[in-house]
């Protein structure tokens, strides 16, 4: 199976989200976006941008890094 980067990411985005109990609609709040915006990044159907990148990682309280890493 091939993994693109942005599926890496939408992994990771997803990991986060569980770590810390973020549900999909807890974090379109804090992002100001609709869960459907959330979700249809976190399942990889759309890229995630590194600016969107770095407003989920500010939500999330991670280090963008922590998202961005695709190793």
């Amino acid at each position: 199976m091939i993994t693109t980067p942005n599926a890496t990411v939408a992994a990771t985005v997803r990991a986060e989200m569980a770590r810390k109990n973020v549900t999909t609609r807890d974090l379109a709040g804090k992002l100001g976006v609709s869960a459907a915006w959330v979700s249809r990044r976190t399942t990889g159907s759309v890229p995630i941008t590194p600016d969107e990148a770095h407003r989920i990682a500010a939500a999330l309280d991670v280090d963008p890094s922590v998202l961005l890493s695709t190793t």
